[in-house]
């Protein structure tokens, strides 16, 4: 279970739309997982993108004005001005697409973070649900064998130790009661989870079949293609740049003077040379980056895929020591109740063997919840890795049979 700080961040997160969710009585796994795909969506059309970018004419406008010994009269002005290219302009408007495109696939990457939330966070709130069924049943164990032992006392029969821890597991089972009830409040106010629909550990193994003759959604190749138009982009428009054959257009006027035929106007112009150092330093460290770009993607693809196959190893482990686990347990329940029940029949036997008998089903119960709760965790996260838990439209992977 995580802090309980995480949980007082979600609740205030989510304050705008718990109030609508006290009007229901229940809330599934598609509800809640849409309320945080609702907050993506909402945040969209509250930052709508910058104005779309527009290529100037113009690099470059400069107005300059001089005094000549502070004469009012010997006023120098000076107008430069750099233009641009069809080239350039056409480099510029790429470059800004692109860049473009590449925030919003980062900002989609921020979305599909809240999604695997709002699916670890609807695991979670189910888990404890469960929790709290089984510390329910255990309360009411104890005590029924706080009972017995009180029985016990009369006729002087009373084992202290065994009423001392008795009375420990009901104040430890009962703030763990608590505490659940709490976290879920934290999460859903008034609200109950219903969780009718939820997939069972079956359901997992046959959609890990299934998933893996789908087609995920390839999110990372996207992104890396996009950071490789980039860098592009960059680079033709770095060679637009060195193509320019009119660097600037100046036109002076100096300002009256006394000599009639001294020239009052003129008119400049600087062209460009392409070789300078600095210009093919910059040319040469955009293709180093290239260079570096396209190993690090193949690096990147070669870590993505093992990350999956390991997160699915990981996952097939579970299911198998889940199954594994179950049979176990149904073996040695199964023999422990024939023992217990061929001994109970004994004269003078108390009817705690049986209650202890039923304390340890509970337990269990509870070691097989934490083993499901971590299965539905690898399960969340195998579809995270592999890109699987962001298909559009939108499909819910924790309801059965979807």
């Amino acid at each position: 279970m995580r802090s309980s700080h995480k949980y007082l961040l979600v609740s205030i997160l989510f304050s705008g739309w718990l109030c609508s969710l006290k009007a229901q009585s229940t809330i599934n796994s598609t509800e809640f997982i849409q309320q945080y795909i609702s907050l993506v969506h909402a945040d969209n059309n509250a930052l709508p993108l910058t104005d779309n970018f527009k290529a100037a004419w113009l690099d470059e406008l400069q107005f300059r004005t001089r005094t000549r010994d502070f004469d009012i009269n010997q006023q120098r002005y000076s107008f430069r001005f750099k233009p641009s290219t069809k080239k350039i302009r056409s480099a510029q408007t790429n470059l800004s697409n692109l860049l473009e495109k590449e925030f919003l696939l980062k900002k989609a990457a921020l979305g599909n973070s809240l999604l695997v939330l709002a699916y670890k966070d609807w695991l979670e709130l189910v888990t404890l649900k469960k929790k709290i069924a089984i510390d329910e049943n255990l309360l009411v164990i104890y005590g029924d064998i706080e009972k017995v032992l009180l029985k016990l006392s009369q006729y002087e029969k009373l084992n202290v130790k065994e009423f001392l821890e008795v009375k420990r597991d009901i104040s430890e089972t009962t703030i763990d009661i608590q505490a659940s009830k709490k976290i879920i409040v934290d999460y859903l106010a008034e609200t109950r989870v219903n969780d009718l629909d939820f997939l069972s550990i079956a359901d997992i193994r046959s959609n890990l079949a299934e998933i893996n003759l789908s087609n995920p959604s390839r999110i990372s190749e996207e992104q890396e293609s996009v950071k490789q138009a980039v860098l592009e982009a960059e680079m033709a428009l770095e060679t637009a740049e060195q193509q320019r054959l009119l660097d600037f257009f100046q036109v002076q006027y100096d300002g009256p003077h006394t000599d009639d035929l001294q020239e009052r106007v003129s008119i400049g112009a600087s062209i460009n040379i392409p070789i300078s150092s600095k210009r093919n330093l910059k040319m040469q460290e955009l293709e180093l980056e290239q260079l570096l770009l396209s190993e690090e993607t193949k690096v990147d693809q070669m870590l993505q895929r093992d990350k999956v196959n390991r997160r699915k190893i990981k996952l097939e482990r579970l299911l198998d020591h889940y199954e594994l686990t179950k049979v176990q347990l149904e073996v040695q329940q199964e023999e422990a109740f024939k023992i217990l029940s061929k001994m109970t029949q004994e004269e003078g036997v108390t009817p705690l063997l049986l209650l202890y008998h039923k304390v340890e089903e509970e337990k269990q119960a509870l070691d097989v919840l934490k083993l499901e709760s971590d299965i539905y965790d690898a399960y969340i996260d195998y579809l995270d890795e592999s890109e699987n838990l962001y298909v559009v439209p939108f499909r819910n992977f924790l309801v059965a049979n979807n």
